[in-house]
């Protein structure tokens, strides 16, 4: 297993079922997947450019995402 470890699930009752997750995330996998994608590219941008990090996720998924690093 690795040392970090998210755990995605759809049920708030079946985090950390088998692992103890450093986090722990409910959301549909799809949209956790692409949350994630834009935190990791907002981290990349901000700590190239040597600035803080901004990043949206909206809770609405007919919303459109915006990362800003």
């Amino acid at each position: 297993m690795p040392e970090t470890l998210v755990h995605v699930t759809l049920e708030p009752d079946g985090l950390g079922t088998g692992y103890d997750p450093a986090v722990g995330i409910v959301a549909d996998a799809r949209e956790a997947v692409s949350a994630l994608e834009a935190i990791r590219e907002a981290l990349e941008t901000a700590l190239t450019a040597d600035e803080p990090v901004l990043v949206e996720i909206p809770t609405d998924p007919s919303e459109p995402r915006r990362a800003t690093g």
